[in-house]
């Protein structure tokens, strides 16, 4: 049988893509493979292997900032590890950098050698796994049609936020979007032309809106589309006003109907105080009375309601 020495191990470990170092009870790094070493070299770490050597895994976990859970969670297994008290430990974290974002799991294996006890630490990069998994959320909350969130995403990323604005006390606004005699384009001109029209609306309110987490847009159900913000009243109505001069001054792209007819919306817009109302689907419902209030004098308007007004008249 043959024997195996320190080089045929280490030319091993050093195909390996995972970042591994084994650290001793200490916590001192008594090995690194070539992965590891070029992670290092890759962000302007030491260069050589026999650098790492001695270096105190521990320590540099404990000069991490504050505010990296990571590095807390990893010391915790280490110690528990060493311990005795579990046999493994694992956990995610991100690694992002300026040019790309990067997300690994790190694991723990413990070993004894020589009657001592080492850690075997492991990082094995999860990038693809999660994009996959965040492009199938992406599109498991995306309507294929408009570009907007579903209804099912938007409950429960507005039913979080509510939970939020009331602890603190926020208003924050809520506009009911609908598009004026949707019915009739469907019947008159088709649903093939009725889905141009709204994935022409997705892409035109999208276009509208600032990139923020301060504003929550989707598509209601059918014609009926929703906005949440806690951005001012003020500026929430300025917004929206401008989505409905821009839908109905928009021409639709569309290779089903050549005479195209004009496209408008309908918007009821309110500002409002958690605090005053049991829950979000009342809040909404609010938006809808003022969304057909809209209906009701001529469409294509926004009826807008702030939050004194809304209380002087209730």
């Amino acid at each position: 049988m043959d024997i195996v020495d320190y080089d045929f191990l280490n030319a091993a470990f050093d195909t390996l893509s995972d970042n591994i170092c084994i650290i001793n009870a200490s916590g001192d790094i008594v090995y690194v493979n070539a992965s590891w070493i070029q992670f290092g070299c890759d962000n302007e770490l030491v260069l050589e292997r026999s650098h790492w050597i001695g270096v105190n895994y521990l320590d540099a976990c404990h000069d991490a900032p504050q505010e990296d859970l990571v590095s807390k969670r990893i010391i915790e297994g280490i110690e528990q590890m060493l311990a005795g008290k579990v046999e493994y430990f694992e956990c995610e974290y991100p690694c992002h950098s300026p040019e790309e974002k990067l997300w690994f799991i790190v694991s723990l294996k413990r070993m004894y050698f020589a009657k001592r006890c080492y850690l075997v630490i492991s990082h094995h990069n999860i990038t693809r796994r999660k994009l996959a998994e965040d492009e199938v959320k992406r599109l498991a909350n995306t309507d294929f049609l408009t570009g907007a969130l579903t209804r099912a995403a938007f409950d429960r990323h507005a039913n979080s936020v509510w939970d939020q604005i009331c602890h603190l006390s926020k208003k924050f606004c809520i506009a009911m979007l609908d598009v004026d005699d949707f019915k009739s384009i469907n019947d008159n001109y088709g649903h093939i032309f009725g889905d141009d029209c709204l994935r022409h609306i997705g892409v035109v309110i999208k276009s509208i809106l600032p990139a923020s987490n301060e504003i929550v847009f989707a598509r209601y159900g059918g014609e009926e589309f929703i906005l949440y913000t806690t951005r001012p009243f003020s500026e929430t109505r300025l917004l929206v006003e401008q989505i409905r001069q821009r839908l109905s001054s928009a021409v639709i792209d569309s290779e089903q109907v050549d005479d195209i007819p004009e496209l408008s919306v309908s918007i009821g817009l309110v500002e409002l105080k958690p605090c005053d109302y049991d829950n979000l689907n009342q809040a909404i419902d609010l938006a809808d009375h003022f969304l057909y209030q809209a209906k009701k004098q001529g469409k294509n308007c926004v009826i807008s309601v702030d939050c004194k007004t809304l209380s002087a008249s209730q």
